[in-house]
């Protein structure tokens, strides 16, 4: 049976809100669609909750739906004293075994990561990414990726199950996503 697909866009419009949402505290929410065009997601909805233990970087759960989103504020960067705000390993986990999840943004300061589901299970990924994260994807020290190669040890990793894609801050779009 041929994999059906679900094409929606994200207007510039809200691709900027992202991006401007600036907040001291890691913030999570989801991009709801437009109901008079189901192929338009352009509402959205911001969750503001507490931090467990006053960590401006760890938030008490996931919200998810079809499509979500949470930031890594500079506070987080300062914290891990990192460069990248790529997604954690913890970012990935959830992504990966959460069905409902079918597409995740990282808002980061370089601008926004998409992990896209191109398949509907994608659980059986998380063990490896345990050992992938640990020995290649450091940010901080030595040897530490660019967000090119990041992206493109990601999607080696993911094979055709999830891609992970990146859109530059300074280059702000349209975003058009296929998914299953």
């Amino acid at each position: 049976m041929e994999k059906v697909y679900k094409k929606i866009k994200i207007p510039k419009d809200t691709v900027e809100q992202l991006c401007t949402i600036n907040a001291k505290y890691e913030l999570q929410g989801i991009i709801m669609n437009e109901h008079t065009n189901p192929h338009l997601y352009n509402k959205i909805l911001v969750r503001y909750d507490s931090h467990p233990d006053n960590d401006v970087c760890k938030m008490n759960d996931i919200i998810f739906d079809t499509v979500c989103f949470h930031t890594h504020p500079k506070e987080c960067y300062e914290m891990f004293k990192t460069t990248r705000g790529w997604p954690s390993i913890y970012d990935v986990e959830s992504f990966l075994t959460l069905d409902k999840i079918r597409i995740m943004f990282v808002i980061s300061l370089e601008g926004i990561y998409v992990l896209i589901k191109k398949q509907e299970k994608t659980n059986h990924l998380v063990s490896g990414m345990k050992v992938l994260y640990k020995d290649a994807f450091k940010k901080v020290g030595e040897h530490v990726l660019s967000e090119k190669q990041y992206i493109e040890q990601l999607n080696k990793f993911f094979n055709n199950d999830a891609k992970v894609e990146f859109v530059d801050r300074n280059k702000l779009n349209d975003i058009n996503i296929s998914f299953i």
